[in-house]
């Protein structure tokens, strides 16, 4: 690991799931503080439910406030 830098997936030392800010205000709020740190997490919902949205919302404010790095990788399915 370089020097300086910290390892955000380390389990907290309580036995608690560390949370990651989404910087969502509405999604940290629901997620008790953001998403599981270190972790896969799944969005999933119909057609037009919001999915794309968030995704996008998710990488701008951690671009904006967290000065992240982002990278979307959509895929589209037929409904054939």
């Amino acid at each position: 690991m370089n020097a300086g830098l910290r390892d955000d997936t380390a389990p907290a030392t309580d036995g608690r799931v560390t949370k990651l800010p989404t910087h969502v205000s509405g999604l940290d709020l629901i997620g008790g503080g953001g998403i599981p740190r270190g972790r896969t997490t799944l969005v999933a919902g119909t057609a037009g439910a919001g999915k794309s949205v968030l995704s996008a919302q998710f990488l701008v404010e951690g671009i904006r406030q967290a000065g992240e790095h982002a990278v979307l990788v959509t895929f589209e399915e037929r409904p054939e």
